[in-house]
């Protein structure tokens, strides 16, 4: 077995585990007194979504890496188009459709099991498609070449990735692998047994640059995430903190974190990227 094979396989393990684990940790995070403010901090991503399923041109959208399906299902909850999820774990799938029908959205909203490096849909086929913290766990980039073969032209593509810009990410991943089982597993981004997944690393022009090569031209970019996020990490980690931080210290620290991100250079340094392209 070749040592790419290995690690797709061990990725889609990894994936089969997590999303139950996932399931785990919500409920635990959400208990806590300022889950509120993170559900908010984290929310322009489901609110660009709701924005893209709005748009009169998008009838039929296809979700890649869609998970338990929580933004496929965003999506299918506007009254106008459906939408198709596709992941390489099989009890994401499973659990998607039980979402799906739990919230009656069954026939708006389909799940399938499937590999980015072959999209099994016609061409032209999507009015949009969606791609969220997908790439960082491939080996590359050929995925978008996939995209741009099963979307229409003038089709909208939806990218939110995490970057390499901040320095504390590659710092944080060490400290994170060095650090205890009991205390890795705290981790929503962490499986069961304390496994961290393989991530592919790369800058945000990086991405860009491939998105618009690609066939895509960006009509619309978000840099986001610049401290705020070490928080919840350490809230994570040692959940008694949060009695020493007010939830207004965090609103306020969220006004600044957003102005730096929007006018000085240290939006260079944001964890995260967001952008809205159009196939040409």
């Amino acid at each position: 077995m070749t040592k790419k094979l290995h690690n797709e396989i061990a990725q889609k393990e990894f994936f089969d585990d997590w999303v139950q684990k996932k399931d785990e940790d919500l409920k635990r995070l959400r208990a806590m007194p300022h889950s509120r403010f993170f559900e908010l901090y984290y929310s322009p991503l489901k609110d660009s979504v709701v924005q893209l399923a709005n748009k009169e041109s998008v009838r039929l959208m296809l979700e890649l890496g869609c998970g338990d399906g929580d933004y496929t299902l965003s999506a299918a909850e506007t009254f106008k188009i459906s939408i198709i999820g596709m992941d390489i774990s099989k009890i994401s799938v499973r659990w998607a459709k039980r979402k799906a029908m739990l919230r009656n959205l069954s026939g708006k909203a389909e799940f399938v099991v499937g590999d980015t490096k072959y999209l099994p849909f016609r061409s032209g086929a999507f009015d949009s498609v969606m791609i969220f913290g997908l790439v960082h766990h491939l080996s590359g980039f050929d995925v978008l070449q996939e995209v741009s073969k099963v979307m229409r032209k003038e089709g909208f593509l939806l990218v939110f990735e995490m970057v390499s810009n901040n320095p504390v990410i590659p710092i944080g991943a060490r400290f994170l692998s060095l650090s205890p089982k009991s205390l890795r597993i705290r981790i929503l981004d962490v499986g069961h047994s304390g496994e961290i997944p393989t991530t592919f690393s790369f800058r945000v022009d990086t991405l860009r640059n491939y998105i618009e090569t690609r066939g895509f031209k960006i009509i619309k970019e978000e840099r986001e995430q610049l401290f705020i996020f070490l928080i919840w990490y350490l809230f994570m980690l040692i959940p008694q903190v949060h009695r020493l931080v007010p939830v207004r210290i965090l609103f306020a620290l969220s006004k600044i974190e957003k102005y730096l991100l929007e006018n000085t250079p240290m939006r260079e340094l944001c964890r995260s990227f967001m952008s809205l392209s159009i196939r040409q």
